[in-house]
C-alpha cells in the first residue's frame, strides 16, 4: 500500500475526522459548482450538447437537464468513496452509479420531465448503490437505504424552493447521507471481507 493509501486509512479511522472532510467537501462542491465560473463552463457545454443531440435524435433541453443532473449529483458524490474507503471498482461504480441515473431515467421515459420524480430516483438509486458497493466492505450495507431517505426528502423540499434555498438542502441531504454511513457502519479488515 502505498503512503497517501495508508495515510488515507489513518484518517478515516476517526468517523469524526472523515465527517468532517465529508461536510467540508460538501459545502465546497456545492457553491464551486453553483459559482459563475462553473456556470459559464456549463453554458459552454452547450456545444457539445448539440453535437450529441443531432447524433441522438433528442432535443438540447433534454441533454442539458440531462447534463446539469449528472454534474449536480458528481458534485454530491465524488469524494463518498474514497472516504468510505471503498476499493477502486467499487469506487468507479459507486460514482458511475449515482452520476448516470439521470440519462437513463430521461431515456426510459422519454424525456418527459414533468412526470419524471427525481426525488424517487435519487432515493432508489443511492439506497441501491450503496446496499450493493458497501456489502463486503463495510458492516450494516442496509443503513444505505436509511441514509438515502435524506436525499428523498432534500429533494422534495428542494422543490418547494420557497421555503428554503435549495444549497442548503442539498447540503444538509449530502451530510445525513454520510453521517449514517460513517456513522452507521464500519469498514472491514481484510479479515473480516474474507467470512462474508
Amino acid at each position: 500500500m502505498d503512503r497517501f493509501g495508508q495515510w488515507l486509512d489513518w484518517w478515516c479511522e476517526s468517523r469524526w475526522r472523515s465527517f468532517a472532510v465529508w461536510a467540508a467537501l460538501t459545502i465546497g462542491s456545492i457553491f464551486a459548482f453553483t459559482s459563475p465560473l462553473s456556470v459559464q463552463i456549463m453554458e459552454g457545454a452547450d456545444v457539445a450538447i448539440h453535437v450529441f443531440r443531432r447524433w441522438l435524435s433528442l432535443s438540447s433541453i433534454d441533454l442539458s437537464l440531462v447534463w446539469d443532473w449528472s454534474v449536480s449529483v458528481f458534485a454530491l458524490t465524488w469524494f463518498q468513496p474514497v472516504l468510505l474507503r471503498l476499493d477502486r471498482k467499487r469506487g468507479v461504480a459507486w460514482i458511475v452509479g449515482f452520476t448516470a441515473w439521470p440519462a437513463i431515467v430521461g431515456l426510459l421515459f422519454g424525456f418527459d420531465w414533468e412526470y419524471v420524480h427525481f426525488a424517487h430516483f435519487m432515493f432508489a438509486i443511492s439506497a441501491l448503490t450503496a446496499v450493493l458497493l458497501l456489502k463486503g466492505q463495510r458492516t450494516r450495507p442496509w443503513l444505505g437505504v436509511i441514509a438515502a431517505f435524506g436525499y428523498l426528502i432534500g429533494m422534495s423540499l428542494s422543490r418547494s424552493a420557497d421555503i428554503i434555498d435549495y444549497k442548503i438542502v442539498w447540503i444538509l441531504a449530502n451530510m445525513f447521507f454520510g453521517a449514517v454511513l460513517l456513522f452507521g457502519t464500519e469498514r472491514r479488515t481484510g479479515d473480516a471481507r474474507a467470512e462474508v
